[in-house]
């Protein structure tokens, strides 16, 4: 499935690249942007990045603390197991089982929470840098832009990447929301 969408890009660009020059009478000018490296050098994209580290690191600590409760009682249990009565003893046991299932649902949350986070901000960061791209299109008479992804084919001349990362990184606040 992803060949048959190369494919038909290539006939898209060959067609456009043979009829343009045809009506018009300039030359075609073909533009590559590789996202992923502009998101990975931009500021934008480092401080997307450290942001949801961040927010990992912190609910991965919580949820450590989280299990490390578990571990306590368990441990409880099975250290007492033999002298607590057996009211006691199944306490602790309906106790682990709620934490383990409130350790669950919150693993879940906090996933939920991060593809969420990365989410809104990459939908940022793409929707500025699009807006940018075809500032630079315009500006450079560029007929065409294509993303790395999406092509077969392209000399290093045509990769316009580090313009957009020059430019988004001029105009970034440095909100990602």
């Amino acid at each position: 499935m992803h060949f048959v969408k190369k494919a038909v890009l290539i006939v898209a660009v060959m067609a456009i690249c043979t009829a343009v020059p045809a009506f018009a009478g300039n030359t075609v000018k073909i533009g590559v942007i590789d996202f992923q490296k502009a998101l990975k050098v931009s500021a934008a994209g480092q401080a997307f990045q450290k942001k949801i580290e961040k927010e990992g690191r912190k609910m991965e600590a919580n949820l450590k603390e989280k299990n490390n409760e578990i571990d306590e009682i368990a441990n409880q249990l099975d250290r007492g197991a033999s002298v607590m009565d057996e009211d006691k003893r199944l306490e602790k046991q309906r106790d682990i089982e709620i934490k383990k299932y409130d350790y669950q649902t919150l693993s879940k949350k906090y996933q939920s929470k991060l593809r969420q986070m990365q989410s809104n901000s990459l939908a940022k960061i793409q929707k500025d840098m699009v807006a940018i791209v075809e500032k630079i299109g315009k500006e450079g008479g560029y007929t065409l832009i294509l993303d790395k992804n999406a092509v077969v084919y392209n000399p290093g001349g045509v990769d316009i990447t580090d313009e957009l990362v020059k430019k988004y990184d001029k105009v970034f606040d440095g909100k990602l929301e």
